[in-house]
């Protein structure tokens, strides 16, 4: 009888200690803000400007961000061919502005390009560059994802609506800016000390092109711009899905089509549950609802995405962006086939942004060379 009360007492004993340690636990977690008080200024853009530019509506804190469908997993395998940012009514020929792409360019490929051991390494940085992490968890940096990571439309998508992971070699990520700017710097790709004009020094491998996806983010004074460089593969420049990508590149090319095909899979690997549900996974057509343009010179295509162009939208960057310094986010970009002769489908190109924060300190100033 004296062994078991010494059992019962131990058995209660480790119950207490397992109950404070939960208690340790939540009154950690109430304790701790959903946003940051240095990300406030963020969370509040400025009103619109004299020249009719608009800004998202302001999230307040606690805001389960309203007139947007939370998803119904993070981790959602389905196509939406419903509008991409539910509760925005606008489309985009309210708002998309006249491309700049040049007549005389058609998409060519680059040619004689050389290895990087040609080039020191201190000469291949923009000053603007995000260092490449080695390892999940990495602060302040982009860590290179598997495209398989992503599930696409598989080659009978249209008969039997089947996704599998996608094919890889379409492209390799070679550099990632982020920066903030007065103003938007619409030829972020094109422009002197551009990392687009040294990627042929960071590869071994034969690139075909350069696709930049330039994404335009909200910020109390200005912008941020985060530039995604892109060597397009000469060895997976065959097939579907790079004829898809020829015809993007191609001028005579029309922006509604353009408009009507680049797709964005999002995702939250790492963050808040809130954050997870409210981003999710759920494929989306960018220009059904943001703003584009697009612009080209020999061998480079740039693809600008206004992401504060639609209210919901907005809502939800600033959500992101309020607690981007504890988020890992995962970001594939695709041209969605919408035809049987057109498939599969396959991540054009893909990347984690791994807590990153955006502060002054954390974030260099654009200045014009």
């Amino acid at each position: 009888a004296t062994e078991c009360a010494i059992s019962a007492t131990e058995c209660a004993i480790s119950a207490t200690e397992c109950a404070i340690s939960v208690t340790e636990s939540a009154v950690s977690a109430a304790r701790r803000p959903l946003q940051h008080p240095a990300d406030d200024a963020e969370l509040h853009p400025p009103p619109s400007q004299g020249d009719g530019s608009r800004t998202a509506p302001a999230l307040a804190r606690g805001d389960l961000v309203p007139g947007f469908n939370v998803a119904s997993s993070p981790t959602a395998d389905h196509d939406s061919t419903a509008h991409p940012f539910p509760g925005s009514e606008r489309s985009i020929s309210d708002k998309v502005r006249q491309s700049t792409v040049s007549d005389g360019a058609r998409g060519s490929s680059i040619p004689d390009w050389v290895r990087q051991s040609t080039m020191p390494e201190g000469a291949l940085r923009s000053p603007y560059e995000l260092r490449r992490g080695s390892q999940p968890g990495d602060k302040q940096c982009y860590l290179h994802l598997d495209p398989a990571s992503f599930n696409v439309r598989g080659a009978a998508y249209m008969s039997d609506g089947r996704k599998a992971p996608s094919a890889g070699g379409a492209s390799e990520l070679l550099a990632v800016e982020l920066f903030r700017a007065k103003e938007v710097v619409e030829d972020v790709g094109t422009r002197t000390g551009a990392p687009s004009h040294t990627l042929r020094h960071r590869t071994s491998s034969s690139l075909e092109s350069i696709l930049v996806i330039n994404m335009i983010l909200p910020a109390s004074s200005g912008v941020f711009q985060l530039a995604l460089y892109f060597g397009i593969l000469a060895e997976g420049a065959s097939g579907a899905p790079h004829a898809l990508l020829d015809t993007l590149r191609r001028p005579q090319t029309d922006d509604a089509w353009r408009n009507r095909r680049i797709k964005l899979i999002p995702g939250i690997e790492t963050g808040p549950w809130l954050v997870k549900k409210v981003v999710g996974r759920t494929p989306a057509i960018l220009g059904k609802s943001l703003a584009q343009r697009f612009h080209t010179v020999p061998g480079i295509f740039q693809v600008s995405v206004d992401c504060n162009s639609s209210p919901a939208a907005g809502r939800i960057v600033s959500m992101v962006k309020s607690q981007c310094r504890h988020l890992a986010v995962d970001l594939g970009f695709l041209l969605e086939p919408q035809a049987p002769a057109e498939m599969p489908e396959r991540v054009l190109g893909c990347v984690r942004v791994s807590h990153c924060s955006l502060s002054n300190a954390s974030v260099p100033e654009y200045q014009r060379a």
